[in-house]
């Protein structure tokens, strides 16, 4: 994990079975920024699940994981998550606390009568935005959000791994659970 890190150099060697040995980049490490992410970040979504994961009603639906990037308690009660950036405010999440290195699920699934954790907005298959947002005096700050295209059926779109900045399409899946590591 590179919890904290700003930047990532690497360089490959490949070693010949006479002991021969190439380097690349030839030069230097190769260096490429990290770019910070903030203490919750959006994790993981899947906006066509059609046999992945069930929600408590034996339904399909679509699914936004959160993970808490920090060593803090976060709660979840301040925040709001939405598929509309310009409505920063369109689903509130219920009074819940998320502890450091933990993971939510929340299922796009239009219907919020189903649950506390069902908001009320489904995602499109097509690609969209998904936004988490604070309430700060009335304003709408943002904490983390992402601009995915069109998504195939049961596959999932990540960050490569738990709140890395980088982010690529998953089968199998890691709805509630770690994205892995990077090394």
């Amino acid at each position: 994990p590179l919890s904290g890190a700003t930047s990532l150099s690497y360089q490959f060697t490949a070693t010949d079975a006479a002991g021969g040995s190439r380097s690349t980049p030839l030069c230097a490490p190769a260096s490429i920024a990290l770019s910070p992410t903030g203490d919750l970040v959006i994790n993981e979504l899947m906006a066509d699940n059609e046999q992945v994961i069930q929600d408590q009603a034996g339904d399909y639906s679509d699914w936004i994981e959160l993970y808490n990037n920090s060593a803090d308690t976060i709660d979840l009660g301040e925040y709001f998550l939405t598929d509309n950036l310009s409505d920063p405010f369109q689903w509130a999440f219920p009074q819940e606390l998320l502890y450091p290195g933990d993971f939510k699920l929340i299922w796009a699934s239009g219907d919020p009568t189903i649950g506390p954790n069902h908001a009320d907005f489904k995602l499109s298959k097509g690609g969209e935005a998904v936004g988490l947002f604070r309430n700060v005096g009335g304003a709408a700050d943002t904490a983390d959000y992402v601009i995915f295209g069109s998504q195939n059926s049961d596959e999932s779109y990540g960050r490569i791994f738990d709140a890395a900045p980088v982010w690529v399409a998953f089968d199998p899946s890691t709805p509630g659970a770690s994205n892995g590591t990077m090394w």
